[in-house]
């Protein structure tokens, strides 16, 4: 399931996704078109697994337990997660933040999980999530759901997440660096 085609592409696996009943069925139901390991697809469908993985780890659907602790620790209190008709949070692509929000997040990002001197995230999972997983090319990489550009060089490297709308997220670890874009 990837989204290699423009979202509103008929075609697009996101689009059919948004259009069916019951997305983890319609995820679950897809074959694989490629040997795992061998192409880079972003694939909109796996986030949506993760989100139900948590759900079933926790007990918690991803919206709640997020606002437990993510968004309450970052005192964020204004923001919109689209849910499906069969109740389904739409974690590819239906978080909704105001750009001071997003920001939050680099923020976050940039003190080691630590927001107001409170720890949010472990410092041993954010190395892990933002560490090169998947090469994609000669400079790009890909973490746990982070774009990483250049990360084994070490004149620079730079840490980016992307929203479905075109906002961006730019975080440069070594030069304590944050950029926000919603285009």
């Amino acid at each position: 399931m990837g989204e290699d085609l423009p979202y509103f592409d008929p075609e697009n696996s996101c689009y059919i996704l948004e259009s069916k009943e019951n997305w983890l069925d319609y995820i679950l139901e897809l074959t694989m078109d490629t040997i795992p390991g061998t192409k880079f697809v972003y694939n909109g469908g796996i986030t949506v697994l993760l989100g139900e993985i948590i759900r079933i780890k926790t007990g918690m659907r991803i919206d709640k337990w997020a606002e437990e602790k993510l968004f309450k620790p970052l005192d964020t209190t204004e923001y919109y997660w689209k849910v499906s008709s069969n109740g389904e949070v739409d974690t590819e692509g239906g978080l909704y933040l105001s750009i001071y929000d997003f920001a939050k997040m680099g923020q976050l990002i940039l003190n080691t999980g630590t927001w107001r001197g409170k720890k949010v995230i472990s410092e041993k999972w954010l190395k892990e999530s933002t560490s090169p997983q998947v090469k994609l090319d000669e400079f790009d990489w890909y973490g746990y759901q982070w774009s990483l550009w250049n990360p084994k060089k070490d004149d620079y490297q730079l840490l980016y997440a992307s929203g479905f709308g075109g906002q961006i997220l730019f975080i440069d670890k070594q030069n304590n660096l944050l950029t926000v874009l919603n285009r």
